[in-house]
This record gives structure tokens, C-alpha cells and sequence, in this order.
């Protein structure tokens, strides 16, 4: 305007705009043409192409403001047209204003008079600028209250720019600095912060505290699923796994983030959790977490709510729920057993062939696999360590009879007698062809329980007796002069009977039990199963000779 010699000032009156404006549009300020530009050009006539059919309503403020501007075009010289883009700063700005101002395609087509064309131009496109004053304004350190009343098409862009700067200086305390810089009546028009945040900030509706009332809003849900997404991306490789909708990988990133997190609970409140995983609560689990202060809640409610089923344990992999470590887990009657059983099954699925063997029914390779583990760890309780049943043992106890410990951990023969017999799988029947060997297993003071020992020791010998072929049979039938026949022959083949029944695992037997000689081991098995081997009235008996052998006497054979 000052290039044309035009009041600058009338910018800043709207009513002194919109003349100015008609004046200069009705060509009654010749210093607005230019040489090279003709003085009139192609009229717009409404009954002609596209433009006889302008719709009243646009919905793509783009494409409105494109038709608004071609019709405007059409019905002003094109010098005019030029000094109307030039004014309010190119044609980019133009077709911005147009698109968003409530002008209708009919205002222009329905009015005959350029002025007040012009003047229904002017008074529906300068809102936008007029605010955009007063808050540049208001930037620049001129008191003007409320430079913004209500969020519209205009203001948004202002409003959105306002909440952004303000939660980039920090998401708490939003609202008290908006009233305090004067922005009090679009807090009150708008109903509070989180309306106006909602609709001109929504990606940060879950990022700012204060707007977030988690009893009441409609949208609580998908807000907390939002804020728990946005913590879960911080775990390494677990955005790509989700957007790549990889449930396995999934799965096995959260198993590793519970296994090595040393505080789970810890790392999603100081990621930004704290109020959502207090306040967020819903026994029911349908619109809150089923408990405060649990991780676990948390990736449950995540996995409903997205229809993950992270904790399905009938999918291939799922997310073991047991490994969350949260106070009084094992106290609780029989959530705790199920969540004990749960453990010692992923520790039993770490074997090769048991999941298998288990989810077809087949109880004698079950045996044979856990059996195979207990010949193969000399220390087995620490496999079932490593692969992280130590605060099973530690946590899933029982209590005692004496005052000085009243706790006793559980063990290796305690877990699995508790899975075998909630799961009928009666893996310690003896009477069965296939049965779990767990003398094998060597606990603290195994050997120094009195009665219970000297069981535990005739079960270990027999299970090696039963090793020998047809031996079983001939015991179960009672049939002593086919035993001592089956033993003579290991007599002749083993000539170091000790090393062979180390071998066989009876080292702490040997050791702790008889405290004697492979001899004394086997009168031993004798005497307790009232066999009589060493009956010398019978026609064949075992004795020992001048060394201490062992050897089968038929007196018959003698005579």
C-alpha cells in the first residue's frame, strides 16, 4: 500500500479497510494500474462453463478457495485482481484465506456491485489477519487481553502454535500459564485446557497430565493405550516389531525387557506412567488396569485393548506372566499355584521334545525327557535356576515347624511333584512302565532324613537292578532264583561293582547310605525287600569271598 500511496494505517481498521478496498477496486485510484497491465479484461459471466454450477458449500477448503479465487478473477480486471493478492501477501496467502473464511461461491456470483463484492470479501477474509495482529502483538509485549476468544478455522493455527511452544517449555502447568499471559476467555469459552488441547493439539492429549481426568473422559482408554505405546517404542526393536504387526517378536522383546529390566515398575513411571498406573484403575480391567502400580496390569491392558493376546500360553509364544515380580504374587492361594505351574512348565518346554510330549499326551517320553535331565545335572536345581525359577524356590514355600526358620523353600522334587499331580500326569507311580526317577535329584539333607532316606535309597538301587535285562520281571514274580541268576551275570561283566553303580548315579548311596562296600549295597537292597539273597539255607545264596567279592554259591553244583 505504501508503494501505491495508500493510508498503511487503514490495515489496522477494518471498517477503513473494507473502503479502502472498494476504492481501490472500483478503479477510483488510477495509480493502482500499471503500462503493462490492460484496464479491463474477460468478465465473469455465470452461465458460462464450470462457474454456472458453483456449489454454495465446499467441503476441501483447497479446493474452495481455488474456485472462490477463479471466480473473483473472472469478475474483476485483472490489474484489480493483482492489487488484491499484492495486499494481503501473495496469492498463497490468498487461496489460504479464501479457503478458510466463511465466503460462499453466491456472495460473489449474487452481488453486482464490485464494492460490495468486495466489501463481502473484506468483512469474511480479515478476521484470520486481525487475530494474527493482535497476537503478534501480544508476542511483541503489548497488553492485549485475550488476543484469542474462541478456537475457529481462523484462530487454530494461533492456538495450536500457543499450546505447542508452550508444551515444549514443559507439559505441567499449561493451563495456569495460559491464564496467567491472558488467554483466560478462550479457557472459559472453550470449557478448560484439555477441549482446547483436543482440538488443536491431539498428539498431545496423553502427553499433558493435568487434562487427562482418567474416571471421566470418554476417551481415557485410547489416550492411556497411546502414552503406554509411546513408552513401549523406547524399548529397543519393540516399534518395528508392533508396526510391522510381528506378535512373536513381540512377545520375545517383552520377555527379555521383564527378564533383564532389574525394575520394570520403575522404568515406565519415569517414562511417563506414574499418574496413568495409579490413577487408571479398574478392577474389571474393561476401562482401567485390574491393579495400581503393576507393570504387568499394564502390558495386559495394552495387549486386550489392542488384541495382541500376548498372555494366550495355547499361542507359540506368549509373554510369561510368572516373571513379573510383584509383592504377595506368591500368596494368594491358588493364583499362586497356577502361576508356580505355569513356571515349571516354560522351564519344562526349555527341554527338546517335552512340549510336544506334553501337548500330545505322551506320558512315558515325558519321563524319559526329565529323566534324561536329572542323569544329566549333576546339580539340577541350578537348570531350573537358570532358566529363572529362583524366586519360585525362594517365594513358593511352605511354612515350618521350627521357630528358628519358618520358611522352607521350596525344591526341585517339591515343583514337580506339584505340577505332576495338578496336571495328573502321575509321573512318580513306580507301578507305571515309565516313571520319573527323582532320587536322582540331589537336595541339601537328602541323606539325613531318616525312614524317607533309606525309601529313597532302595528306589535308586532297584531303578538300576531294573536297568539289567528281565530283572523287573523276575522281582515282580517273586522269583528269587532268577534274580540271583540275572545278578551272577552282572557279577561276571562288572568286575569294579563300585565303579558301576557310581556310574549308574548310586555314588551317594554309597557314600551317605551304606557308608560300606558295593557288597554291603547290595545285602542292603536284599535285607530291606526281604529278597533273602544271602539266605545260606537256600540252594543258592550270595556270599562274599576272601576279597570281599561278591559271588553267587549253587550247591547243587557243588556236590
Amino acid at each position: 500500500m505504501e508503494k501505491y500511496g495508500l493510508d498503511t494505517h487503514a490495515l489496522h481498521d477494518p471498517s477503513k479497510l473494507h473502503t479502502t478496498l472498494e476504492l481501490i477496486l472500483d478503479n477510483e485510484q488510477p495509480r493502482l494500474m500499471t503500462e503493462d497491465v490492460p484496464i479491463e479484461s474477460e468478465r465473469f459471466n455465470p452461465d458460462i462453463g464450470i462457474y454456472a454450477n458453483l456449489p454454495t458449500e465446499l467441503v476441501d477448503n483447497t479446493e474452495k478457495g481455488q474456485l472462490l479465487s477463479t471466480a473473483i478473477q473472472r469478475a474483476l480486471p485483472e490489474s484489480h485482481f493483482r492489487a488484491l493478492v499484492n495486499l494481503v501477501g501473495g496469492i498463497d496467502r490468498f487461496l489460504y484465506l479464501l479457503g478458510e473464511s466463511n465466503l460462499k461461491s453466491e456472495d460473489i456470483i449474487r452481488e453486482q456491485s464490485l464494492g460490495k463484492k468486495i466489501f463481502h470479501l473484506g468483512r469474511k477474509m480479515f478476521t484470520a489477519p486481525d487475530v494474527q495482529r493482535d497476537y503478534d502483538a501480544y508476542r511483541r509485549g503489548y497488553r492485549v487481553r485475550n488476543p484469542v476468544q474462541v478456537v475457529d478455522n481462523a484462530t487454530l493455527p494461533i492456538v495450536q502454535r500457543v499450546i505447542t511452544d508452550m508444551y515444549r517449555e514443559g507439559a505441567i502447568g499449561i493451563q495456569k500459564r495460559m491464564l496467567a499471559t491472558g488467554f483466560s476467555s478462550i479457557l472459559s469459552k472453550e470449557e478448560g485446557l484439555g477441549r482446547i488441547v483436543r482440538k488443536v493439539a491431539p498428539d498431545l492429549v496423553h502427553k499433558i497430565p493435568s487434562i487427562v481426568r482418567w474416571r471421566s473422559d470418554d476417551d481415557a482408554v485410547d489416550i492411556a493405550l497411546r502414552k503406554i505405546q509411546e513408552v513401549l517404542y523406547t524399548i529397543p526393536e519393540y516399534k518395528e516389531a508392533e508396526e510391522t504387526e510381528n506378535r512373536g517378536k513381540q512377545v520375545e522383546i517383552i520377555n527379555r525387557f521383564v527378564t533383564t529390566e532389574r525394575a520394570p515398575t520403575r522404568y515406565f513411571m519415569d517414562n511417563g506412567l506414574q499418574s496413568l498406573m495409579n490413577r487408571f484403575i479398574d478392577p474389571t480391567g474393561e476401562k482401567g488396569f485390574k491393579k495400581a502400580g503393576s507393570p504387568k496390569a499394564v502390558l495386559m491392558f495394552y495387549s486386550e485393548k489392542k488384541g495382541l493376546n500376548w498372555f494366550d500360553r495355547t499361542q507359540e509364544k506368549y509373554v510369561q506372566e510368572w516373571r513379573f515380580n510383584e509383592k504377595g504374587m506368591w500368596d494368594r492361594g491358588e493364583e499362586s499355584v497356577r502361576l508356580a505351574l505355569d513356571a515349571v512348565q516354560d522351564a519344562l518346554y526349555t527341554l527338546p521334545g517335552y512340549r510336544n510330549a506334553e501337548q500330545t499326551g505322551n506320558r512315558d517320553e515325558q519321563c524319559r525327557i526329565i529323566n534324561d535331565l536329572l542323569k544329566r545335572e549333576t546339580a539340577v536345581a541350578g537348570y531350573f535356576v537358570s532358566v529363572g525359577l529362583r524366586k519360585v524356590f525362594d517365594s513358593f514355600g511352605r511354612p515350618t515347624r521350627d521357630k528358628k526358620k519358618t520358611w522352607k523353600k521350596a525344591t526341585v522334587t517339591d515343583m514337580l511333584r506339584l505340577y505332576s499331580d495338578r496336571k495328573n500326569l502321575s509321573w512318580f507311580d513306580r507301578q507305571q512302565p515309565a516313571y520319573v526317577q527323582i532320587w536322582r535329584v540331589l537336595e541339601p539333607g537328602m541323606f539325613m532324613r531318616g525312614e524317607k532316606t533309606t525309601r529313597r535309597a532302595i528306589e535308586a538301587i532297584e531303578d538300576v537292578l531294573y536297568k539289567l535285562p528281565d530283572y523287573r520281571e523276575a522281582e515282580s514274580s517273586r522269583n528269587r532264583d532268577q534274580q540271583l541268576e540275572i545278578i551272577g551275570g552282572l557279577l561276571s561283566r562288572e568286575k569294579a561293582l563300585g565303579d558301576f553303580f557310581r556310574e549308574q548315579g548310586l555314588d551317594g548311596v554309597l557314600q551317605y547310605v551304606i557308608r560300606s562296600s558295593p557288597a554291603a549295597l547290595v545285602e542292603f537292597y536284599s535285607t530291606r525287600k526281604e529278597l533273602g539273597w544271602f539266605d545260606q539255607n537256600q540252594s543258592v545264596y550270595l556270599t562274599t569271598n576272601s576279597q570281599g567279592r561278591l559271588q553267587v554259591v549253587n550247591k547243587e553244583s557243588t556236590q
